[in-house]
């Protein structure tokens, strides 16, 4: 089975103590967009990169309308976010420019004529296994991550040499 997994909110420090209130409020969130929205529809739209951050390669699953069910999911958890970290780590919800994607590559330092075999690569792949043009979006999750290398800079990419998770809650969309 295949599980896409997008990011709705980056990495962002959040103390044991708003741990709960996190939870909570998307649990709350979830059922709300679940109220509002059944069905939160994705379509793909093929395997691209980004010139703002180098060595990225991704399946693009955007952009959205701003009304589309997804970006007004992702302002409410960026806003949530926001209401339980100081506003200098928070991640910033600018409206418009949520590109739901799921990452397939990052931070790599490869010469141009490799990356361009990485991003062909990346394309064959998303043909052989059959990720589906559209899908729906059906649960939300919270992470906690880790890092040792990353320390408190989660920016520069340093995470990717021991990156571990923990899931902590499933909330039904």
């Amino acid at each position: 089975m295949l599980m896409v997994h997008i990011t709705l909110a980056e990495y962002f420090p959040c103390s044991g103590e708003n741990l709960d209130a996190l939870g909570l409020g998307l649990k709350n969130l979830a059922a709300q967009s679940r109220r509002e929205h059944p069905q939160i529809p994705l379509r793909r739209r093929g395997v691209a990169t980004d010139t703002d951050s180098p060595g990225t390669i991704f399946l693009d699953f955007g952009p959205l309308e701003n009304d589309a069910p997804l970006n007004i999911l992702y302002r409410n958890v960026i806003g949530l976010v926001k209401d339980l970290s100081s506003s200098e780590t928070a991640p910033s919800a600018n409206a418009g420019e949520f590109r739901p994607r799921l990452p397939l590559m990052q931070y790599a330092n490869l010469p141009p004529a490799v990356f361009s075999n990485a991003e062909e690569f990346a394309s064959k792949v998303v043909e052989d296994i059959g990720v589906p043009e559209t899908t729906i979006a059906w649960s939300m999750t919270l992470a906690r991550f880790h890092s040792q290398a990353a320390e408190e800079n989660w920016e520069a990419g340093s995470w990717a040499t021991d990156i571990s998770w923990e899931l902590l809650s499933s909330y039904p969309l």
